[in-house]
């Protein structure tokens, strides 16, 4: 072994939208779980580390095996969601044969959710948070020492399969160095949204993890057991400043599960933010029971051009369903404050939540015109391992898919219900998009917004998008 111990991190290709040109339309993100993983690495132990990131460079399985080949990394480490096991065992197997002596970890929800399921190809898997537990590992990869002592992973020994202790959750989040973007490519990661900004570069920052609520869709509670820890904002700007500095962004992505948990913390962030970077332009998540006049009036001036909320549906009941903890009533007041401030909205939907019938779905259509956000989504339930609604649509033998390949909120459904069956399924979410997109006020909307930003290589590309839905151009 060479001094340096070499560590590559792959994240792996993923489909956001599968089909009909699916190559052009892939929706891609900054990898900052890894690249958190990369820098706490780096900084604690004698490595050569290198991150490939599969889905924006567009590599293939062959692609990720050529170039882990080249490299011969000691440690390969891959982040595992539902849609990508099959891409990361593929990839798991090659590399145990052309490098038998490197160990290969997995780690992210999927595998949180489902321990011992890939045992057979990976060596360990790493639950929950990860920046302490692979460090742990890869310390013991160097000092030869045994793994059964770390916790938060399983493994497997003899045949058998093991689970050691759970690991807790990182208590101050300041302690973690800011994710090693220096390990990508100088501002090959330009964001798809159409606004008229100075360049098209972005990055993306988290100020917290985890999340207070339960919905039954989501693993935040297997990740983050339902606990939000905060970074201080001194931190998250001495972030930003580099951020900035280095990479001469014009928008950036926060991308927390629920940015304004801390309505006092948003505050702050957004006057600081205000005095420093009064160019640079932000989006971020948030609950429609959060927003109030007073920190949407602050968000606006501190820069903000857009919030990502998950409306999940427009029927009072189904929302109770997924425990949502929310109301059609507070979402369209929220959303009236944000057209009023000018701040645009992407609003999503649940197709298929529990309870779910054609009655409730077209009564959702309905509320989305209603509530008239800037974009629309309508997604599939995606019932995922670690979710409630895949315990519960298991145990009612809901779920017809085989793979977890086929796992996609913008493909095709993997469930069937008594009532929705998969073609109703499609057709709605078909008829969603049309009656929501179809709307002269819509296309015209649209249209003054690419005049206006001149993006017109992102407004082709979303375009191209909505036909795919419109007209239901899936396969």
């Amino acid at each position: 072994m060479s001094a340096l111990t070499k560590v590559l991190l792959i994240y792996p290709n993923f489909r956001y939208f599968p089909g009909w040109l699916q190559d052009k339309l892939n929706y891609k993100q900054i990898p900052l779980g890894l690249l958190y993983l990369a820098s706490f690495i780096r900084n604690k132990y004698p490595v050569d580390i290198r991150v490939c990131d599969a889905s924006f460079l567009d590599i293939t399985e062959r692609g990720v095996i050529q170039f882990t080949a080249e490299f011969k990394p000691d440690i390969v480490g891959m982040a595992i969601y539902t849609p990508t096991v099959g891409f990361c065992r593929n990839i798991a197997l090659e590399i145990r044969c052309l490098l038998p002596e490197t160990l290969v970890v997995f780690g992210g929800p999927h595998v949180t959710a489902l321990p011992f399921e890939n045992l057979d190809v990976a060596d360990i898997c790493i639950l929950g948070e990860g920046e302490i537990t692979f460090g742990e590992v890869v310390k013991s990869f160097i000092d030869k020492s045994s793994y059964e002592q770390v916790n938060g992973i399983s493994f497997k020994k003899d045949a058998h399969c093991f689970l050691t202790p759970e690991r807790e959750l990182i208590k101050d989040l300041d302690i973690l160095p800011f994710p090693a973007r220096d390990l990508y490519q100088r501002n090959i990661y330009q964001h798809i949204y159409p606004y008229q900004l100075g360049n098209p570069f972005y990055s993306a920052i988290v100020t917290s993890r985890g999340c207070a609520f339960d919905c039954n869709f989501c693993s935040n509670d297997l990740m983050w057991k339902r606990k939000i820890r905060y970074r201080s904002l001194d931190n998250i700007f001495e972030e930003i400043e580099g951020i900035v500095r280095n990479y001469n962004i014009s928008f950036l992505r926060i991308g927390d599960d629920n940015f304004i948990g801390n309505p006092k913390l948003v505050i702050d962030f957004c006057r600081r933010k205000k005095k420093l970077f009064p160019k640079l332009k932000w989006l971020c998540h948030a609950r429609a029971d959060g927003l109030t006049s007073e920190l949407i009036g602050e968000m606006k001036e501190g820069g903000c051009v857009e919030v990502q909320m998950g409306v999940e549906s427009g029927d009072d009941q189904i929302l109770r369903n997924c425990n949502k903890m929310s109301t059609t009533e507070t979402v369209h007041n929220a959303i009236k404050m944000l057209q009023k401030n000018k701040i645009n909205i992407w609003a999503t939907f649940i197709i298929g939540n529990e309870g779910d019938n054609r009655a409730s779905i077209e009564k959702t259509i309905r509320f989305a015109k209603k509530i008239d956000p800037t974009y629309c989504s309508f997604m599939f339930l995606s019932p995922l391992p670690g979710t409630n609604s895949y315990l519960s649509m298991s145990k009612k033998g809901y779920i017809k898919a085989k793979n977890w390949s086929e796992y996609s909120w913008h493909g095709e459904p993997v469930f069937e219900t008594e009532e929705l069956t998969k073609k109703m399924l499609l057709d709605l979410r078909k008829k969603a998009y049309q009656e929501f997109y179809l709307r002269p006020k819509i296309i015209f909307r649209y249209v003054c917004a690419a005049l206006r930003s001149r993006q017109w290589k992102t407004v082709l590309s979303d375009f191209l998008l909505l036909l795919k839905f419109v007209f239901g151009f899936i396969k």
